[in-house]
């Protein structure tokens, strides 16, 4: 037998399940609401210092790596010294130039002059960047990692309490995935750009199946019309990232989701389902191609594709004991404490 409701509620079984749902939903808003702050908590004291203490999250020791700074010292890390001799440039002079009221699309400054939006790395029309485009690039370094790492963080949140994860499953897998190696070590690079949208782009994707599920589904009601419509906004700003190997990641990984999604899918009409996803694709391109069609054209007039071809860029040229760093990543050293060759085992060949 079930009891009234306390405080004069509805009396009525429909009422009263009603009541219980909106209680149970605001409870997990003002959790998710809560984990939220204790994301950025944790992201503000890991920046602190350059939120609030006014330092430059940038790499800017990469100088010591060429003449005449390079004696008789060397950058902490080669791997990112493309942070103080490209990005931070590169978006130093368009915040100059926005400040006098015009958008660049050719740098002067930098080689002997390039197209400056068809430079991809420079990731000018990415979301983080065109918000922060008025301040300077130096020290909004901090608040622009803060808010990648951050969305990271959420987006993996929204992901998992949809799959049914516990809120606090769900916090600490957001604040894995946010202050995982990767995501720490290319901080100022483009690729997480591209990255961090992967969670999201997985939430619609998984979304959409439960949204247009049953042999009846409408799969262009407007739920699922929205659904599709998030995917392609979140695959614009991944594109938009700029970097276009971490893209093409991303998009493989999102791709072989939706296939797992599509052949565990029960009824319906499963053909109109990969016409939706493959819109959503091409919706997200075209909102891209602002960035994308001048970087195809730069990279064909360019001397890309034969430097490339020159050093060999896409063969594989692994040894085959480098598969140990996957299990020992720190065996030979990180970008950290330096590289240190190894020899292969039994051989005396370096890797």
């Amino acid at each position: 037998m079930r009891e009234n409701p306390p405080d004069g509620g509805p009396t009525s079984e429909a009422g009263w399940d009603d009541s219980n749902g909106a209680a149970a939903a605001q409870g997990s808003r003002l959790r998710l609401l809560l984990y939220l702050v204790m994301l950025a908590a944790v992201l503000c004291v890991l920046l602190h210092e350059s939120l609030i203490g006014g330092k430059g999250l940038v790499a800017a020791d990469g100088i010591l790596d060429g003449p005449p700074w390079n004696q008789p010292k060397a950058p902490s890390s080669f791997l990112l010294r493309d942070q103080s001799g490209t990005f931070i440039p590169q978006h130093e002079f368009v915040h100059q130039q926005v400040l006098r009221g015009h958008f660049p699309l050719w740098d002067p400054y930098l080689d002997c002059g390039k197209p400056n939006l068809g430079a991809i790395q420079g990731a000018l029309l990415f979301p983080v960047n065109l918000l922060l485009m008025p301040l300077d690039p130096f020290y909004s370094s901090g608040l622009a990692a803060f808010l990648k790492l951050f969305l990271a963080g959420w987006f993996t949140m929204l992901y998992l309490r949809l799959l049914g994860i516990s809120d606090s499953a769900a916090f600490f897998s957001g604040l894995v995935f946010s202050l995982s190696g990767f995501m720490i070590v290319w901080l100022g690079h483009p690729q997480i750009n591209c990255a961090m949208w992967l969670p999201l782009l997985l939430y619609f994707i998984e979304k959409s199946f439960r949204v247009a599920s049953g042999p009846a589904a409408n799969l262009f009601s407007r739920p699922n019309l929205r659904t599709w419509i998030g995917f392609a906004v979140a695959y614009a700003s991944m594109l938009l990232g700029g970097h276009p190997p971490t893209a093409v990641h991303v998009t493989i990984l999102t791709g072989i989701y939706f296939v797992f999604r599509l052949v565990s899918r029960r009824g319906g009409r499963p053909f109109l389902v990969p016409a939706l996803f493959l819109g959503a694709l091409t919706a997200g391109i075209l909102l891209a191609a602002a960035q994308i069609l001048p970087y195809l054209e730069y990279y064909n007039e360019s001397s890309s594709s034969s430097s490339s071809a020159m050093i060999q860029r896409w063969s594989i040229s692994l040894e085959p004991n480098t598969a140990l760093g996957y299990l020992f990543p720190h065996l030979f050293g990180s970008p950290v404490d330096g590289l240190r060759h190894g020899k292969l085992f039994g051989t005396g060949r370096l890797l």
